[in-house]
This record gives structure tokens, C-alpha cells and sequence, in this order.
């Protein structure tokens, strides 16, 4: 081997060889028609400790080897051996000008690497093999990646990774100001995709940080995938990461993640999918305190996979707008579950502009603090779930189902944790092939809400306030359906068939007075209108950690209405100011004792156990 010369070279001259090509020198220019080399083993390689530059191309049946102080080379390059093709820079940006193609190997890597950024101009290919975008590989200054409208990056089965630092598992490509966000003109961008990705059965990774000392009036991100880009595997995983660092430059916003925000969609863009992989895409701005750092954006995009999961993680601090905006994406999995999370530290989740929809036969759910639902579509047959994070007991604030619509063909509902104090309305009709579970602090339904099939129960728990004024039934499988509060105000209607609706306190020990009128903040008031809009086969008023159940006004149970009035607590039930209990059958369950005077009206059966009674 040749070393030791540092001298520019240029050449002009066309040849072909069948052996090896070693090319040693300062700045080296390779001008004319190229080098052929049709030997099934010759390799290519070139040193060179300035800028390598030229339009020639290159064609070996070996490796090829590029390593220069920069890279701008506007001649293809092709090798037909098991390396591939390796192109580093040492101290400069590396842009290709031409088409990368390794052509022969199922193995074969293709693997760009700078200190710098790396601009792909042209397509790049591999029949199998890996295709590796390593900038700021030094990670001392920066370095970021841009795959050019044009440019498509195709392994046919083997991984592409665009990431960046000392390792690439663990590192990330750097914003740089060779790379400008899409709409923004003063914005930077790590990791910017404009054209296709194809990896046929292998995985893609992206993985970019912002550069806290550049930045301008536009918006800045860490990972951006344009309309006019695409990222596509049948059996890989898809891994997007993009996180911001803890300062900022300029007047622009900051993302972590932004999909489908610039750039124009043409047949098959905007696109990120697999068939049976999962699709990760986490954009954080937690360590940025400021108003200008979000976590993730989705413009009208589509993100999908058959049958792996879903799962957006999107992270801001307490000082962000949004954790996560979505402005009309379409994501969906036909059988994987779905999994959209934000931070507890602001956790603000906004869906709005355009409908986002998310479909799913597996599970849908959005684990988000203080959500605002513009326009949102939950689809698919599986469970719906809006629930705080966790590492949150409670919802931000309060959240409303008005603006969302929910597939009536969804297997489950759930709105609110178990230990959620934040009020939640229904305000959106809703059916659902199944049960419907509710938590929340005041809890208003002033829609229709409906359990259709015979698991479907309905379960409204509010530590506050519940009010109906609209239809709730569960009547469609002759389900129960159970209201804990701690008020209640009822002149809706609930109806559950022939099963039971249960109305009783939130908390244990809860009072409950029967006949009084008017939500009080010390006991739960029922009053007999209120108990009349019930229908069920059986109308149960407390439960066994129930406190006295007193009946201060006459209550009577039209048998149209139930055919069975069953009182349960802990304590005493006691019959005040002369009222009677009216009903076809009345079952009480007392802990205490049970004191009914009057003239009570049963005209079926009478079931009493006392454990209280002398």
C-alpha cells in the first residue's frame, strides 16, 4: 500500500482494470468518464486528508472505500462485493451528488459516516444489506442528515438507521445549520426526511437532537419527516426519537418530532408503515423549560401497522403549549394496540385543526393529562381508553367527550382512573358493544350513553357532583348499571333491562337520604322523581360500606319502573317525618338496625336482615 502523500491529485482519465484501485493524496479530484474494475474481487479505496470532489463514477466488483477530509462526489458509486460501499469524512460535511448501489451482496452494507452533516441527494441501495447515516460521529460540534424530495433510501430487507454521535444506539444527529426545517427558512433540523424510505422487511430508525446554539425565527426540530417523505417496512419496527436539549437560540419554536407539517404529498408519501412491526415515535422537550419546546406534531399523516403496536410518547415541560399536537393524523393498527402517552409535567395534548383518528381492533389508548379534544375519532372494534399518565393520579382539568366520536362497535370504554378528581362531561352520544366505565370528580352526562351487548354494564363513579340529564342504558344485554357519587342529580333516565341499577355514595360511609331534595355536600339525596326516572329489574339505593339510608319523604317504585326496591348499608335505615316505602318487592340489608314506621306497601315480597337488631 501507498502512504504518506498529501499532495492534491486530480485525474481526468478513464480506466478499467480487473484488480484493486488505492488512491492516496491531499484534496483529490476525480473528473471524466470513471473507473471500472471487472474484477469479481477488486476493491476501491481512497484516502484522502483534504476534500474529495468530482464527477466521476465508480464501479468495482470488490468494496468501496471512500475516506476524505469532505465529500462531495457527483459520480455513482457501485460495488458488487460483501463490503458494500463505506464513504467517511473526517473533518467536513459529506453530500452525494450521484446514486450509491450495492448491488450483488443480500449482505452488503452501505454506510455514509461524517464528523459533519450528510446531505443524500441521490438514491442510495442495498440488495439486503444495512444502510447506515452516521453524522456528528465525533459528537463534538454537530452534524445532521437530510435525504433529499428526490433521494430514495432502499435496502430491499436489510436496517437503515440515521442517528448520529459515538454510538449510534445510544447517540443522535445534531441540528446543523447545513439543514433547514421545511416551512421555516431559520429553523434547523437533525434528522430531516424529504423522500422515501424503503426498508422492505428491516427496521428504520431515526434518532436527532436539537443544537441549543443555533436556532432563528422559524421552527426548529430534532427528527422531521415532510409530507413528501416517507418511511415504509413490511416485517421491521419503525423507531423515531427526537429530543431537545435544556437552552435555546432564536425566537422559533422547538420539537422534538414533527410529521407531515411541510413539504407536499404526492401517491404513496406521507406515509410512515409496517405491516407487522410497531411503530415507536417519541419527541420529548421535558429538559427544555420553556413555552417555545413541544414534544410531538402530526400533520394529516399516516402512520400504520396490521398487526404490531403503536406508541406515540410525546413530552413537554411544565412550560409547554403542547406536549403533543395532532392536526389531522390517521393512525391506526388493525389488531395491535395503540399507546398515546404524554408527560406529567405539562401533559397538554391537543386534538384539533382536522379530525385526528385513531383506529384500532386490539385497544386504543391515550394516556394524556390535560387533553383538548377539537376533533378527534376513536375507531376499530378494541377498547377505548382515556385515562391520566402515569406518575398522575388525576386529569390536568376538565375533560369533555363532546368533540370526540367513539366507533359503537368498540369492545370497552373507559374515560378517567380510579383516581381521577377531575370533572369529566359526556357530551357526545355514545354507544359502545360493551361496558362503560367512568371516573372522574363531577361527572355530567348530557347525551345519550349506551351499553349494547351482554357484557355491556355501565359504571359512573364521581367523588363529587353527578348529574344526568340524558338517556344512560344498559338495557340492550339486561347489564347493571351502577352510579357512585357523592350528589347525585338525576332527570335523565336510566334504564338497565332486567338487570340492576345501583345508586350509592362514592365514599364509603356515605349517607344517603331518600326523599331529600337538593344536592347537599354531606349526604347523597335521592329523591322519589329522582329514583322514578330509574327502570330496572332490580333498583338497589347503597351498598354494604354505605352509612344510614334514611327516608325522609315517601318513596314509591312503580312496578312499570322495577319490580324490586333493595336498600344495602352498613348502618340503619330509618323512616323519618312519617314517609313509607311503596314497592312490588323490598329487600333491606342493614348493618345497624331498621326502623320503618307507617304504613309501608309491599305487595310481593319482603326481605329483611338486620345485624343491628336486639
Amino acid at each position: 500500500p501507498i502512504s504518506g502523500n498529501t499532495a492534491a491529485i486530480t485525474v481526468s482519465t478513464p480506466l478499467t482494470l480487473t484488480g484493486d484501485l488505492e488512491i492516496l493524496g491531499g484534496a483529490i479530484t476525480y473528473n471524466g468518464t470513471g473507473v471500472t474494475s471487472t474484477g469479481a474481487a477488486s476493491d476501491l479505496l481512497v484516502t484522502a486528508s483534504g476534500a474529495f470532489t468530482g464527477p466521476a463514477p465508480f464501479n468495482f466488483g470488490g468494496k468501496i472505500s471512500i475516506t476524505a477530509a469532505s465529500y462531495t462526489g457527483t459520480g455513482a458509486l457501485t460495488s458488487a462485493g460483501v463490503d458494500g460501499i463505506a464513504v467517511t469524512t473526517t473533518a467536513g460535511n459529506l453530500t452525494t451528488g450521484a446514486t450509491l448501489l450495492a448491488n450483488t451482496s443480500t449482505t452488503a452494507p452501505l454506510v455514509l459516516k461524517s464528523t459533519g452533516s450528510i446531505l443524500v441527494n441521490n438514491n442510495l441501495t442495498s440488495t439486503g444489506g444495512p444502510i447506515t447515516l452516521w453524522s456528528d460521529s465525533d459528537a463534538t460540534a454537530d452534524g445532521a442528515i437530510q435525504t433529499a424530495t428526490a433521494a430514495t433510501v432502499n435496502s430491499n430487507g436489510g436496517n437503515i438507521t440515521l442517528s448520529g454521535g459515538t454510538d449510534l444506539a445510544t447517540g443522535y444527529a445534531k441540528a446543523s445549520t447545513a439543514v433547514l426545517s421545511g416551512a421555516a427558512g431559520t429553523g434547523y433540523v437533525a434528522v430531516h426526511v424529504m423522500g422515501a424510505i424503503n426498508a422492505g422487511g428491516g427496521d428504520i430508525t431515526l434518532r436527532g437532537q436539537d443544537n441549543t446554539a443555533i436556532g432563528g425565527g422559524g421552527y426548529t426540530a430534532a427528527v422531521e419527516l415532510e409530507k413528501s417523505g416517507s418511511l415504509k417496512t413490511t416485517t421491521g419496527n419503525i423507531n423515531i426519537e427526537g429530543i431537545l436539549g435544556n437552552a435555546l437560540t432564536g425566537a422559533g419554536n422547538r420539537d422534538g418530532v414533527v410529521v407531515g407539517y411541510a413539504g407536499t404529498a404526492t401517491t404513496g408519501s406521507n406515509v410512515v408503515s409496517t405491516t407487522t412491526g410497531s411503530i415507536s415515535i417519541k419527541g420529548s422537550a421535558a429538559s427544555l423549560n420553556n413555552a417555545l419546546g413541544y414534544g410531538v406534531y402530526f400533520g394529516a399523516t399516516a402512520v400504520s401497522t396490521t398487526t404490531g403496536p403503536i406508541t406515540v410518547e410525546a413530552l413537554g415541560s411544565a412550560q409547554s403549549i403542547y406536549d403533543l399536537r395532532d392536526v389531522g393524523a390517521d393512525i391506526s393498527s388493525t389488531s395491535g394496540a395503540i399507546l398515546v402517552k404524554t408527560g406529567t409535567l405539562g401533559g397538554r395534548a391537543m386534538f384539533e385543526l382536522a379530525t385526528a383518528k385513531f383506529t384500532s381492533n386490539g385497544s386504543v389508548t391515550l394516556d394524556v393529562l390535560t387533553p383538548t379534544f377539537t376533533l378527534l375519532e376513536l375507531a376499530g372494534t378494541g377498547t377505548k381508553i382515556i385515562e391520566p399518565p402515569t406518575g398522575a393520579n388525576s386529569f390536568g382539568g376538565t375533560v369533555s367527550t363532546a368533540n370526540i366520536t367513539i366507533s359503537s362497535a368498540s369492545s370497552a370504554l373507559t374515560i378517567g382512573s380510579s383516581t381521577n378528581t377531575s370533572a369529566v362531561t359526556l357530551g357526545k352520544a355514545t354507544s359502545i358493544a360493551g361496558p362503560i366505565t367512568v371516573y372522574g370528580g363531577d361527572v355530567t352526562n348530557s347525551t345519550n350513553l349506551t351499553a349494547t351487548t351482554s357484557t355491556g354494564s355501565i359504571a359512573i363513579s364521581a367523588n363529587g357532583l353527578f348529574t344526568n340529564s340524558a338517556a344512560i342504558s344498559s338495557a340492550g344485554g339486561n347489564q347493571s348499571t351502577t352510579i357512585k357519587a357523592e350528589k347525585a342529580v338525576l332527570t335523565g333516565s336510566i334504564t338497565s333491562g332486567t338487570g340492576i341499577t345501583q345508586v350509592t355514595g362514592y365514599s364509603s360511609g356515605r349517607t344517603i337520604d331518600m326523599g331529600l331534595t337538593g344536592a347537599t355536600t354531606s349526604t347523597l339525596a335521592l329523591t322519589n322523581t329522582e329514583l322514578g326516572t330509574i327502570t330496572a329489574g332490580t333498583i338497589r339505593v347503597g351498598d354494604s360500606t354505605s352509612g344510614t339510608i334514611t327516608v325522609s319523604a315517601s318513596i314509591t317504585i312503580a312496578t312499570a319502573k322495577s319490580a324490586t326496591l333493595a336498600l344495602r348499608t352498613a348502618g340503619n335505615v330509618t323512616a323519618t317525618n312519617s314517609a313509607i316505602i311503596t314497592a312490588t318487592n323490598l329487600g333491606i340489608a342493614a348493618g345497624g338496625t331498621i326502623s320503618l314506621g307507617g304504613n309501608n306497601g309491599v305487595t310481593g315480597n319482603l326481605a329483611i336482615v338486620a345485624g343491628g337488631a336486639a
